[in-house]
């Protein structure tokens, strides 16, 4: 599995924390794992490619480190809302947004280009016809933030 299709995976974890406030943070992660994520392989692994053991790391990585992190992330992404409620912004977006900002901020290892422009493309996948300018520009701002507190 490529780490766009492994990073989209994450994604819609990210994504269901919004409806699923009532599952354990682990057992989103396990379904996936499990095979058994809301019946949908296919929607989660377009290619219908098998999770590697580095895939589900990623994944696991991603997903993980959005939770334990949200607060700060949501606060970053609040505070770059011009007119706007963090609780307003399309779910598809505000996912796309925590993973990025959760990059930005804590994966050295992941260029901040690369953070932005998967983000981007998700946004133009899944959200609205303008969502991804709209991730684009607070995604943007938070790295010129993130870049000027080094």
């Amino acid at each position: 599995m490529s780490r766009r299709s492994a990073r989209k995976s994450a994604f819609f974890l990210v994504f269901q924390i919004e409806f699923h406030k009532d599952y354990e943070p682990g057992r989103q992660l396990d379904y996936l794992l499990d095979g058994n994520y809301s019946g949908e392989e296919d929607y989660l692994n377009e290619e219908n490619d098998f999770l590697s053991e580095e895939d589900i790391e990623f994944v696991g990585d991603e997903f993980n480190g959005v939770l334990n992190n949200l607060g700060r992330i949501d606060a970053l992404i609040s505070g770059n809302l011009s007119g706007w409620e963090i609780d307003r912004i399309m779910k598809t977006d505000l996912a796309a947004l925590r993973i990025a900002v959760y990059e930005i901020l804590f994966c050295g290892d992941i260029p901040h280009s690369v953070s932005i422009n998967e983000a981007v493309e998700i946004a133009k996948i899944y959200g609205a016809d303008e969502s991804y300018q709209f991730v684009n520009g607070i995604l943007r701002n938070i790295l010129q933030i993130a870049v000027a507190d080094g």
